[in-house]
């Protein structure tokens, strides 16, 4: 699900009048040292968005949290563990290219839609590919953050 397309790095701390003035995500303070820098990666680049500006990054470390996330549940009982009647906001993990994948149901009809967690992207899940999220895992933030550029941002 997730095609990295850039790595920036960027810092929790006040911008200095050398930096850009950006407001930080309520959430990214528990992902990024407020003490060093952190490099980033974008997860996923929103298709929908058409002033261009709208990203969903973290920081480069969490690919092994995610790689280890679907390791686990590919040697657990999790493909025993059907999800078979799906509420919205439920959070489960769903089976997709041979990985699973942290998602939180959004939408029932027309068709079943979830949010993955962990990447950014939303999409069209069948519920056959649909497990139940154990506790343990449940209260694990989404890895990645929706932030959005300012309009003239430069690419680099």
């Amino acid at each position: 699900q997730s095609t990295s397309l850039n790595q920036t790095p960027v810092t929790n701390q006040p911008p200095t009048d050398s930096q850009p003035k950006t407001k930080v995500p309520t959430g990214l303070p528990s992902l990024l040292p407020a003490d060093k820098f952190s490099t980033m990666s974008i997860t996923y680049k929103d298709p929908v968005d058409v002033a261009g500006n709208i990203y969903f990054v973290g920081p480069t470390h969490i690919s092994e949290t995610l790689f280890e996330m679907s390791c686990h549940f590919k040697k657990s009982t999790a493909r025993d563990c059907q999800l078979s009647s799906p509420q919205i906001g439920d959070i489960g993990f769903y089976h997709f290219g041979g990985c699973w994948y942290r998602v939180s149901v959004t939408r029932l009809a027309p068709a079943l839609t979830a949010y993955f967690m962990d990447y950014g992207n939303t999409d069209c899940i069948s519920a056959e590919g649909l497990r139940r999220c154990p506790e343990s895992h449940k209260d694990i933030p989404p890895l990645v953050q929706k932030v959005q550029l300012d309009v003239g941002t430069s690419d680099k």
